[in-house]
């Protein structure tokens, strides 16, 4: 089906969610950043905080040690923390982006 007059995008080979290399993308962008979300997290248990204030306050972190990231990166990694059992929250607020940590794995 044409979209505007062009074919839609496919996905390139090796691209789709869950693929091996987007999971080594995600690892080598989150290496020296989940520890830091972990840090966050640690010490926003059971306080409401926005993805803007994790973005904000990864971003100093992460200018401190020298470590690139984008925008993004944080709730993505959140996301992947939660995904691996190592921090535990609540989105209380999709479209405020509003969230409350409720626990964090102690060897984190």
């Amino acid at each position: 089906m044409l979209l505007f007059g062009r074919e839609p995008r496919r996905p390139r080979a090796g691209r789709a969610l869950g693929a091996p290399e987007g999971s080594q993308h995600l690892e080598r962008i989150a290496g020296g950043l989940a520890p830091l979300v972990v840090e966050f997290c640690r010490r926003h248990v059971d306080c409401l905080f926005t993805g803007r204030d994790l973005t904000a306050w990864l971003q100093v972190e992460a200018r401190k040690r020298s470590i690139a990231m984008v925008p993004d990166s944080a709730s993505r990694i959140l996301r992947e923390l939660r995904r691996r059992g190592r921090v535990q929250y609540q989105l209380l607020d999709r479209g405020q982006s509003l969230y409350r940590v409720t626990g964090v794995e102690r060897s984190a």
